[in-house]
C-alpha cells in the first residue's frame, strides 16, 4: 500500500519548494529518498487524522503519545534512534541510551552494564 503511495509522489515530478520558492512549484525532480520520504508523511498524516476522526484517540493523546516514544531513546529530540538503545537495564528490563549512568525508567545505577555493541553495518540516522 505504501508503495502506491510513493508510486503516485514519483508521478509528481515537483520540489516542496521549487526555484521559485514556493512549494509545489515545478523544479528538479525528486530523488528517491524524497519520494519514499513524501509517502511516508502522507501515509502517517493519513492514519493520524483516520485515528483522531474515528475518535481511536485524541490529538492530546497522540501527542502525549509521540512524547513518550521519543523518550525511550534517552533524548527528546523528536525522532527515534534506537542506535543509542544499547543497555538494558536489569531491574525493569528496560533499554537506555549507552552513555546513562543511571535507567531513566527506574532509576537503578546502570555504572556496571555493558552496552550492547552496535551491529557491523549499523548507523544512526
Amino acid at each position: 500500500m505504501l508503495e502506491n503511495l510513493y508510486l503516485l509522489n514519483a508521478e509528481n515530478e515537483v520540489t516542496p519548494r521549487g526555484d521559485t520558492g514556493i512549494a509545489g512549484a515545478p523544479g528538479r525532480g525528486l530523488t528517491d529518498n524524497e519520494r519514499r520520504m513524501g509517502a511516508l508523511e502522507l501515509a502517517m498524516e493519513t492514519l493520524i487524522r483516520l485515528g483522531i476522526s474515528n475518535g481511536t484517540y485524541t490529538e492530546q493523546q497522540f501527542f502525549d503519545m509521540a512524547r513518550k516514544i521519543d523518550s525511550e531513546d534517552g533524548i527528546m529530540d523528536g525522532r527515534r534512534d534506537l542506535m543509542r538503545m544499547r543497555k538494558v537495564c536489569p531491574t525493569c528490563g528496560k533499554p537506555n541510551s549507552a552513555d546513562k549512568g543511571v535507567c531513566m525508567w527506574c532509576t537503578t545505577s546502570l555504572v556496571d552494564v555493558e552496552a550492547m555493541p552496535t551491529p557491523p553495518g549499523a548507523t544512526s540516522l
